[in-house]
């Protein structure tokens, strides 16, 4: 899970897209806030995927066997 401050970055980054607060008030509405995940910590999760998303053993061999042999050639180099 992201960090406590990932968190409000995000939800800063989203209310300012468009300058949606103001087109909202403009319109007579509000944003609508939810509350932050209880279990939200300070840690953060950016360093988890630095390399990718985390894929597990199991989509590993699963994913080897969506491709025909012939199309798991062309993606060799």
């Amino acid at each position: 899970m992201p960090g406590l401050n990932q968190l409000k970055n995000f939800v800063e980054n989203l209310h300012s897209l468009g300058n949606e607060a103001s087109v909202r008030s403009a319109r007579g509405e509000t944003l609508h806030t939810l509350p932050f995940p209880e279990n939200a910590t300070e840690a953060d999760d950016k360093e988890d995927f630095l390399y990718g998303l985390p894929v597990t053993e199991s989509e590993e061999t699963g994913n080897a066997s969506i491709f025909s042999e012939d199309e798991s050639d062309a993606f060799s180099a």
